[in-house]
């Protein structure tokens, strides 16, 4: 007898057993389970999701649409974005179903979707959506994809800088696993805290597969019961203004975040020693990293109670919050922190052990050793490989093994070979058969062209004439600032059609304006 036909759904639906998906199947799910949970509760909730795709977020769009009756049927609206930005100020309007006179849900959830340059384009809409709030029975989550090496992106990515700054709350996702239990508790804590919380995961995780463990038990979550709300609260409203919304902010909603952190115990220690003298603090994918480079050097139970090692996940990377970390600083001598790109937990940190008395405040290092010489990149990605090198001139120090320096001399050997000259042949990037853009990126003779965002991009690879690029959106605005000073007097810009769809109309718009002579090429991807 044959197995019965899964649903389309099936994915996002199933109860019992670990199910099997990918980071951005885990990111839709959400909703699902979320609506789930709402219904059970008695509570008539509404879904509303939107964002624009792209890497790591491609087939995010696909998925949704695949299940699009399975979404009618819970009444959750897919509606992708113009842009990201666009995308966030609908799903602002999703938070606002109380001004509008009756309505039959009794709150709305959000999910925003985008990558790295898409929190940078909408950051405006984002500030102006999380000063506004949270639905009290809604809450939105924001799936956001890094891509640290721009292996499919124009700039290297770190929004938590960006995030942080906009006061949206980051949890760093370490696993598909992560990003469902995180998800759903970030739905809880929006909720609570009236806020908008980002799940951001790197390409490397949003884009994996998992066996994902999809026990409600694990997401459970408790109110904290050592803060009272205050008497302004924390959920959006109308009528409003933006010194109450700031005001709110700063005495609410962030106070009402880290006691709501600080319940559940959401930052915590997941390795541990009997007696602890030293302490690594991480997140997202950094921490996986650093549990495969311990495993590499042979780091097993017995050695983590003899260097007396602790390690410390941190799953919201802003805001800090301030007593489980000094509580954990308290109990180690020193400490390192391993974070991806730019120190950002690292600086977070010394700001909060700062006023420990001195007797309880460790060493702490992390890009930089304790004399102040650089151990790890402030760009780019960590490695078990680099970590594993940091974490052995350290142990060093307290401990030495034969299993760390034997995989020391497998890092060494590895780089001697792959310093050794190889003849190679460069295998040059060149259009599908049958793409248009193998003829529409051919300029004439003495022409050139402004490099446009998307798989276009690739004429600069081709010795096509190809000069400068921009962020999606201002293809060829950057001649309206070079024109008035070259001899050249004519640029050729490409630009793509979902780019002119999403900003790139603007441009256009800006170069009829500037009055330059230019001509564009609109790119059929």
């Amino acid at each position: 007898m044959s197995e019965p036909k899964k649903l389309p759904e099936q994915t996002f639906i199933q109860q019992d057993g670990p199910v099997f998906m990918s980071g951005n199947q885990a990111y839709l799910r959400l909703v699902f389970e979320q609506h789930r949970r709402d219904h059970e509760a008695g509570l008539n909730t509404g879904g509303f999701i939107s964002g624009y795709r792209g890497s790591p977020f491609g087939h995010f769009d696909q998925d949704a649409r695949r299940v699009g009756k399975a979404l009618a049927a819970r009444n959750i609206t897919f509606n992708p974005g113009v842009n990201e930005a666009m995308a966030a100020t609908t799903i602002w309007g999703s938070q606002q179903v109380d001004f509008f006179g009756e309505t039959e849900y009794d709150g709305v959830i959000g999910l925003w979707y985008g990558k790295g340059p898409g929190v940078d384009m909408a950051a405006d809409a984002l500030h102006h959506a999380n000063l506004w709030g949270t639905h009290r029975n809604g809450g939105v989550v924001m799936a956001v994809g890094d891509d640290p090496m721009s292996r499919s992106s124009s700039i290297q990515q770190q929004s938590e800088f960006v995030l942080s700054g906009l006061c949206i709350p980051v949890m760093h996702a370490s696993s598909v696993q992560d990003i469902y239990d995180y998800g759903l508790i970030a739905y809880q804590m929006s909720r609570y805290a009236g806020v908008w919380v980002a799940v951001k995961s790197v390409s490397d995780i949003a884009e994996s597969w998992y066996m994902v463990d999809v026990d409600p038990e694990r997401t459970r979550t408790v109110l904290p019961d050592d803060f009272e709300m205050p008497e302004c609260g924390v959920h959006i409203r109308w009528p409003d203004s933006s010194v109450d919304q700031d005001y709110r902010m700063a005495n609410a909603r962030i106070p009402a975040l880290k006691a709501f952190i600080r319940a559940n115990k959401l930052n915590r220690v997941t390795l541990d020693a009997r007696q602890r003298r030293l302490g690594i603090v991480t997140a997202g994918k950094s921490y996986l990293d650093t549990l495969e480079a311990l495993e590499d050097l042979g780091i097993d139970e017995k050695q983590r109670d003899a260097l007396g090692l602790s390690v410390f996940k941190v799953a919201v990377t802003w805001p800090l919050e301030e007593t489980l970390l000094r509580e954990f600083a308290a109990s180690v001598d020193e400490l390192i922190v391993l974070e991806e790109s730019r120190p950002f937990l690292e600086t977070q940190l010394k700001n909060v052990l700062y006023d420990m008395p001195a007797e309880q405040r460790p060493r702490v290092m992390g890009k930089c050793d304790f004399d102040g010489r650089e151990q790890l990149p402030s760009n780019g990605e960590l490695t078990p490989a680099l970590i594993s090198r940091v974490l052995v001139n350290w142990f060093s120090q307290h401990l030495s093994s034969e299993s760390m320096h034997r995989w020391i001399g497998v890092l060494d050997q590895t780089d001697r070979e792959i310093e050794v000259p190889r003849e190679h042949v460069d295998r040059t990037p060149y259009f599908c058969s049958g793409c248009p853009h193998n003829s529409s990126t051919k300029v004439p003779d003495g022409g050139n062209q402004l490099i446009g965002i998307g798989c276009h991009y690739l004429v600069h690879l081709m010795g096509r004439d190809g000069v400068s690029y921009t962020q999606m959106g201002g293809e060829g605005a950057t001649w309206a600032g070079a024109a008035p000073f070259v001899k050249q007097k004519h640029a050729f810009a490409n630009l793509g059609d979902g780019t002119y769809y999403h900003s790139g109309s603007t441009a256009i718009r800006q170069a009829i304006a500037s009055k330059i002579n230019i001509t564009y090429k609109i790119l059929f991807n």
